[in-house]
């Protein structure tokens, strides 16, 4: 495979409003590590454990309190209180929803955003879409 990276930026954890956190400016992994996360289906992978710090948890699992399937699936799960969750910071400036705050993480390294391709596919619409 190769791949580009077409964007590099933040996580933060998105909180409900009321959360004792949501007044901060900038939060650890570890004062959130241990509450219950918004995750994405199991069925994600790598994606999912991203998502849920997975290695950042010195081997602790996750609580997981439900699945989302999309950005604006978290945000409504977080204003009801069911968890909390890792959002990238586009996603964060994109979806603001009243109820919710979003607090960036400072010890997680960021979130890459990239395009993967076969290396041996060398249809013209693969090089323009990389282009």
């Amino acid at each position: 495979y190769e791949h580009r990276v077409l964007t590099t930026e933040r996580r933060h954890v998105v909180l409900p409003r009321s959360h004792p956190l949501a007044a901060r400016s900038s939060l650890s992994f570890a004062e959130v590590r241990d509450e219950p996360f918004i995750a994405l289906p199991e069925e994600a992978g790598a994606v999912r454990d991203l998502w849920l710090g997975a290695d950042h948890r010195d081997g602790a699992p996750p609580t997981v309190s439900a699945a989302a399937h999309n950005p604006g699936e978290v945000l409504e799960a977080v204003a009801g209180r069911v968890g909390v969750a890792l959002i990238g910071e586009g996603a964060a400036e994109l979806h603001s929803r009243s109820g919710v705050v979003t607090v960036p993480v400072t010890d997680l390294p960021p979130a890459e955003l990239a395009l993967m391709w076969s290396a041996t596919d060398r249809r013209e619409v693969i090089r323009d879409l990389v282009r």
